[in-house]
């Protein structure tokens, strides 16, 4: 009987130590630069608008991609690739980017960590059926490393 109350007073000071210690950190530490980068690194991509209607003209979408460290500061200067691709994450040729026609695109992150390019969807001449794509981004990393993200759009035809 002796020897359960003992297992059961170390036990609850177990628990309590784990309370206690667990109650005492006052600040975030900052990740090591040796783990990987998905962790301390935060990049998004959208597109405005992300629904396009293929009709007699083309409609437009501004992609931008967001390339920030976790706790908000802007990773300037860094190359964002820009691709077309279906669900299945492969590269397809509607629409594009720009106004001559490029199926690929890349710019530079600003001062705010910020890439945009402008993608223009197909006409109704150019498809049969309503279709999702997605505008992929890639960031080149350090060595083999690179990030990725994407953006759906989903394209309608228009009555």
């Amino acid at each position: 009987m002796n020897e359960n109350k003992n297992i059961i007073t170390i036990g609850l000071l177990l628990f309590c130590m784990l309370l206690i210690s667990s109650c005492t950190r006052s600040e975030v530490e900052e990740p090591s630069p040796l783990g990987p980068s998905t962790i301390s690194i935060v990049f998004e991509v959208t597109a405005n608008p992300n629904i396009l209607t293929a009709g007699p003209s083309r409609q437009s979408s501004i992609i931008t991609a967001s390339l920030k460290k976790y706790d908000g500061t802007p990773y300037p200067g860094k190359t964002v690739l820009f691709d077309i691709r279906d669900a299945q994450g492969q590269k397809i040729y509607e629409g594009f980017f720009f106004t001559d026609d490029q199926y690929t695109a890349s710019r530079v992150t600003d001062s705010q960590g910020i890439a945009e390019v402008k993608y223009y969807g197909p006409n109704a001449k150019e498809i049969s059926t309503e279709m999702e794509i997605y505008i992929y981004a890639l960031v080149p990393w350090e060595g083999q490393e690179f990030l990725i993200s994407r953006a759906p759009i989903y394209i309608i035809l228009s009555d």
